[in-house]
């Protein structure tokens, strides 16, 4: 069964932890034993597959290992992680801790909860087709929320039921290529959330990545050292 999980997961740290306090926008990535390795869409609104296609999920079943370091940089601190994760195998590899484990299989929980948020930034556009849970209402014709240029919007929600933070809310701005510009992560579906630009798109064996985001506020979370590597 999957099993979603969400929230700012205790030691794990995120745009959003850094600035407030506030729960990170790792949402319930459902059980990655299952859910990331899927090469194929399970469900997905059109746009949320076209959002995918974009970035090249039709080539994630090519991919025997994914390495990437996670940076962060704020006023309070900055950091980084870097992580090889196999997905056929479901094997992660913390490169700062030496420790390699399979997820599910007596694992550092701590390093897992880590793990777990800088992936979901990484290939959160895969994120929105391998969740069957997840419902969609689409928005045409609005503003990028950070550029104002004119773009569309995908609403991404979560159930109330599953995860640490239930009825989380997304919503992803999105060009007529179907590139994400800037989402807005809105806890609990409330409020009026925090928005932060995606950028930087690069391919990677035909694994296209957005390594650049930041906010209003002068966040700054990217990725580097990017490889892909193929079966």
């Amino acid at each position: 069964m999957r099993k979603p999980i969400s929230g700012c997961l205790s030691l794990s740290v995120d745009l959003h932890c850094i600035l407030n306090s506030e729960i990170l926008p790792v949402k319930r990535l459902l059980s990655l034993l299952v859910i990331l390795i899927l090469p194929i869409p399970v469900v997905a609104h059109d746009a949320a597959n076209l959002i995918a296609k974009s970035y090249g999920i039709e080539n994630w079943d090519k991919v025997e290992a994914i390495t990437y370091t996670f940076n962060v940089k704020s006023q309070r601190r900055s950091f980084d992680r870097a992580w090889t994760w196999y997905p056929g195998t479901d094997e992660v590899y913390s490169h700062q801790d030496d420790v390699k484990y399979t997820r599910g299989e007596g694992m550092d929980e701590t390093i897992d909860k880590a793990f777990i948020n800088d992936v979901f930034w990484l290939l959160f556009p895969y994120q929105i087709v391998w969740d069957p849970t997840l419902t969609f209402e689409e928005e045409e014709k609005v503003k990028d929320p950070i550029s104002g240029e004119p773009v569309r919007k995908l609403r991404v929600i979560y159930n109330k039921e599953d995860g640490y933070t239930p009825g989380d809310v997304y919503e992803l701005f999105y060009d007529e290529t179907y590139a994400i510009t800037a989402w807005k992560f809105l806890r609990g579906g409330e409020g009026e959330g925090r928005v932060t630009v995606w950028k930087g798109n690069q391919d990677f064996n035909g694994i296209t990545i957005s390594t650049e985001h930041r906010n209003p506020e002068g966040m700054g979370l990217w990725f580097s050292d990017i490889e892909v590597n193929l079966k």
